[in-house]
């Protein structure tokens, strides 16, 4: 469920027939503007509500907190989990309009796909003649894109704008938000997180950037003189802290109690990606590293390549995706296959231990596992990695396992993600 200050989302059921007829499916001002035609009698609006609860269906009931009364819904109609990106649609009973139940029900439910479906891109549209379904996407942050004309089965040829918003943008849009009601002040829209710290930076503001691993145990206890934006993408949340001026002393105990209660889950205080944090961690101590990997396919080598300097830390890597690629070159036993399986913690193990041997390596990192399902579908991966590392004349070993939910792409960096957290973590604690 998804709540709001005065609504809340949940699912539809059978019994929800009559109210939706009542409330808006029967109700041709409603239906006015969009594809579907006002239902003549309960019976479509049944048959409707039957298709959606015997499917996957993502049609949220918008409900009223005091009454639990269903006024409208809003949903999902469209999606491309490949590319992250869906288009959503919304009505509402006549009763309610203008008194701002969209804009605060899409503004939760924009939250929710970004933050827990993981989507980067949503798209919306209405028609030209409806021009308030288009302020209320404005209001949301949605960004208008271009009128388009679309042949609908309904109206025949109708002109259409087409709006959007991204993750980044959402978040962009809330932040401006929160600060203008934080600091009493309107704060210029930018388009990136980088540019609005680096704008309250240099107009005396106390800024911090802290990056942790996604963990429900961290905490931390804002104050009217701090302000805590967190964002969160394939296992690792940011943490942008902004202080107002002349409040350095408390904006420092705060910075430094947080690094401790979460002492666990950091990665750094930068604006840098993990990666780059790891590729300059294994620099600053001249450390090198190599991989051995099977369901990430060699996107923890590629993710490390990205960063420039990363020539210094990688000795080699394999994908050794098979079990006859593991037999090979990393010298897993074949009886270790057998019986334990190619995704075991054993099989992990043998992985990067032959590898340590083979490259010479500080740190070698082995995965093996699952990445769920095909690029379109939302499914579980599970992984084991072993983590070798080979440091003033001492073995190391750290071995991970791990769920992850969300499409295969999704899935592999957040393994990826993941295993780097704990090499990070790993190497501070022994050097």
């Amino acid at each position: 469920m998804i709540y709001t200050s005065r609504f809340y989302l949940r699912k539809f059921n059978i019994n929800d027939a009559d109210a939706m007829f009542n409330n808006w499916a029967n109700d041709p001002e409603v239906s006015k503007y969009l594809t579907w035609n006002p239902h003549g009698d309960i019976s479509v609006t049944k048959k409707y509500l039957e298709f959606l609860t015997n499917s996957n269906a993502t049609d949220y009931a918008i409900c009223v907190k005091e009454t639990n009364e269903i006024i409208g819904a809003i949903s999902n109609v469209k999606e491309n989990a490949d590319f992250s990106v869906c288009e959503i649609g919304y009505c509402l009973s006549r009763k309610y309009w203008n008194q701002g139940v969209i804009s605060e029900v899409l503004d939760a439910y924009l939250n929710d796909l970004f933050s827990n479906k993981n989507y980067q891109v949503v798209e919306a549209e209405h028609m030209v003649e409806n021009p308030a379904s288009g302020a209320v996407m404005i209001k949301c942050g949605f960004r208008y894109n271009y009128t388009i004309e679309k042949l609908n089965d309904k109206f025949g040829w109708i002109s259409v704008k087409h709006y959007s918003i991204t993750k980044e943008e959402y978040l962009m849009h809330k932040l401006q938000l929160k600060l203008n009601d934080f600091l009493n002040t309107k704060v210029p829209l930018f388009a990136t997180l980088y540019q609005t710290m680096n704008y309250m930076s240099k107009n005396g503001f106390l800024v911090n950037v802290i990056k942790t691993i996604e963990n429900n145990k961290i905490n931390y206890t804002e104050s009217e003189n701090i302000l805590v934006i967190k964002k969160s993408d394939l296992n690792i949340n940011t943490y942008y802290i902004i202080g107002k001026s002349k409040k350095k002393i408390e904006f420092d105990k705060f910075i430094e109690e947080f690094n401790l209660n979460n002492y666990d889950y950091l990665i750094s205080s930068s604006f840098n990606s993990i990666e780059q944090d790891l590729v300059t961690l294994l620099k600053t101590n001249n450390l090198t590293i190599s991989f051995a990997e099977s369901c990430t396919g060699g996107l923890m080598a590629s993710t490390l390549i990205n960063v420039s300097g990363a020539s210094d830390v990688i000795k080699e890597s394999y994908v050794t995706y098979s079990k006859e690629a593991k037999i090979k070159i990393l010298g897993v036993k074949k009886e270790t296959l057998d019986e334990y399986s190619v995704y075991s913690k054993e099989t992990a193990y043998e992985m990067a231990k032959g590898l340590s041997l083979i490259s010479k390596a500080n740190v070698s990192v082995s995965i093996t596992g699952l990445a769920g399902g095909n690029s379109y579908n939302s499914s579980d991966g599970k992984f084991n990695s072993c983590i070798i590392i080979n440091y003033d004349n001492q073995e190391h070993v750290i071995n991970l396992f791990k769920d992850e939910k969300g499409s295969r792409n999704e899935v592999r960096k957040k393994q990826v993600n993941y295993v780097f957290y704990q090499i990070i973590k790993a190497l501070k604690e022994i050097l």
